[in-house]
């Protein structure tokens, strides 16, 4: 695990323990969050294009829909 060392203004320290406080975490808490959901956005980001990349290489064709949506979900 990283250990990181941060210096923050008093104001933007306090302001921060602040909003932390209000979502019930600590600072520390809540920026380790934030930098985890930033990793996984980044993650998610890879992925669709990389799915774009492979439809886009797909070569797939599609013809007319001959369907309706009533016949599609008919029950």
């Amino acid at each position: 695990m990283k250990t990181l060392e941060i210096h923050l203004d008093d104001e933007i320290a306090r302001a921060a323990e602040e909003v932390a406080a209000s979502k019930g975490e600590t600072l520390e808490q809540m920026l380790v969050r934030v930098a985890e959901e930033a990793a996984k956005e980044k993650d998610r980001k890879a992925l669709v294009a990389r799915l774009r990349k492979l439809g886009d290489e797909a070569r797939a064709e599609v013809g007319p829909i001959t369907w309706t949506r009533e016949e599609l979900y008919g029950r």
